[in-house]
């Protein structure tokens, strides 16, 4: 009895060893009674044990109608498992969205909302109280909160850490030397001199020397060591004309000053007596644009004064006075020559002669110049010559 149930079990053993892969065929139509329980079990440990390719859901197996419920499905946790065209409608506020579904068409425009409730596009306006608290420096801010209250003023740190609205401390927060071209001297000292102005030396980025000022906080008279191009004594050559001659234009030199006198009146004699009085030649410097013009005084009865034309400044000499007081010119004032320059003659009963006539002025010269220096015209019988006229050149 013993070997039966022994055997029995041997057989049971192996039909389900050789059966543990599912197999549709089995039990077959006509399976012997006694194979049957032990074929049905075999395909029932395939079933559970899901190792058997045959048995796995695939799409081809899940039908197209078949309505899954979302309670049987598992919450995708997988990067990358969802595509983005699967998507549809619109994300909600409630769910982490924002309810959007275009960027607006304008550009510039942020997602924000004015109800409270829901978001659109909008513009940050500054004016409204869309905007709290102060944006830091470490944010590209100032983190200041007021224009400081006072005006002409800038905004500014004083320790490196913080902004503030202050005025600038030239004394102390300025540095570097403010160039000619930005409205600077491009000078770095005062020249050490007191009551002094900066004289420029003629580079456009630097400042050198000083002038004195005054008592009264006024520029005097420069030397002209002071001036580009001249000497100590302000003008480096002066010629003087007695009599007509040439000028000769030194290299370099583009004009001159001009002090130029006529010749004085010549005397008149009695009514009727021969020769008569003659007029004088006008003294003369002629330059590119302008003429110093000294003119000759007039001939007795009395003779009027000549009259200086074409300078800056010009006088016309005096009137002669009866027979014995003739008149004078601008010359007769000349401290720094001697003689006598420009004085009319005397008369004789029928009048002394005028002075001549006085002009100064800067006069434009490209080359050398005929100088004329006016002489007096001929007496009459009884009267005397004027003085002759005077030219004196500066450069």
């Amino acid at each position: 009895m013993r070997k039966l149930f022994l055997a029995i079990g041997l057989s049971l053993l192996l039909a389900t060893n050789g059966f543990c892969a599912w197999n549709a065929a089995k039990p077959a139509d006509n399976e012997k009674l006694k194979d049957t329980p032990a074929l049905i079990r075999a395909n029932n440990d395939a079933i559970a044990l899901g190792t058997d390719a045959a048995l796995l859901i695939t799409n081809a197996k899940v039908s197209p109608t078949a309505a899954i419920v979302d309670t049987k499905l598992a919450q995708i946790t997988t990067a990358d498992k969802v595509s983005v065209s699967a998507i549809t409608g619109t994300l909600g506020i409630a769910n982490g969205g924002t309810g959007i579904t275009s960027a607006g068409g304008t550009a510039y425009r942020v997602i924000g909302t004015t109800n409270g409730s829901t978001f659109g596009l909008i513009q940050i306006d500054l004016a409204t109280a869309i905007l709290t608290g102060t944006l830091p420096i470490g944010n590209g801010g100032t983190g200041i909160t007021s224009a400081g209250g006072s005006a002409n003023r800038v905004m500014l740190t004083t320790d490196g850490s913080a902004w503030s609205v202050g005025q600038v401390g030239l004394t102390n927060m300025v540095t570097g030397t403010l160039p000619v071209g930005n409205g600077g001297t491009g000078a770095t000292a005062a020249a050490n001199t007191a009551n002094a102005v900066v004289v420029p030396t003629g580079a456009v980025n630097q400042a050198n020397g000083a002038v004195i000022l005054n008592g009264s906080a006024q520029i005097p008279a420069l030397d002209g060591s002071l001036l580009t191009g001249l000497s100590a004594g302000g003008y480096t050559g002066m010629q003087v004309f007695t009599s007509s001659g040439t000028w000769t234009k030194p290299t370099g030199i583009t004009k001159v000053y001009v002090k130029c006198l006529g010749p004085g009146g010549t005397g008149k004699a009695t009514g009727g007596m021969n020769p008569p009085s003659q007029p004088g030649i006008n003294s003369s410097f002629p330059g590119s644009a302008v003429t110093i013009i000294g003119g000759a005084g007039g001939v007795g009865a009395p003779g009027a004064g000549g009259s200086g034309s074409g300078g800056s400044f010009n006088i016309t000499g005096t009137a002669g006075s009866g027979n014995t007081s003739p008149g004078h010119g601008f010359g007769l004032y000349l401290s720094t020559l001697q003689g006598t320059y420009g004085v009319g003659g005397n008369g004789v009963e029928g009048g002394a002669g005028g002075g001549g006539g006085y002009s100064e002025g800067v006069v434009a010269v490209t080359g050398n110049v005929s100088v004329v220096v006016g002489t007096p015209g001929a007496a009459g019988s009884g009267g005397t010559l004027g003085t002759a006229g005077l030219v004196i050149v500066y450069w």
